[in-house]
């Protein structure tokens, strides 16, 4: 097993974009700027793939997206994140980002 892939003790906090295990929420902000480009708490600067979600979702196009693991994490961000609620409608930091 490589060294990068391997389990940490302690590790309980899940990214919702790789879903690599991290030790707390400073480790997975720090991991989200490197590997992912978010920039600390501020999560403006959505990936393609979470933003492709949210338009799909208020074009009412739902049944386009492919269900999945990676769909699941991207609910499961964007509704943590405030951007939809937990029922799937946008909420309006969700649609200050579309416009």
């Amino acid at each position: 097993m490589q060294k990068r892939n391997r389990s940490r003790s302690g590790a309980q906090v899940e990214c919702p974009h790789c879903g690599r295990k991290l030790r707390g929420e400073k480790g997975l902000r720090m991991h989200m700027a490197e590997a992912h480009g978010f920039e600390g708490k501020d999560t403006s600067n959505l990936a393609e793939y979470e933003l492709c979600i949210l338009r799909a979702i208020q074009a009412g196009n739902v049944e386009a997206i492919t269900p999945g693991t990676a769909l699941s994490r991207a609910f499961e961000f964007l509704s943590g994140s405030g951007y939809l609620t937990r029922s799937g409608k946008i909420t309006e930091k969700g649609m200050a980002v579309l416009s």
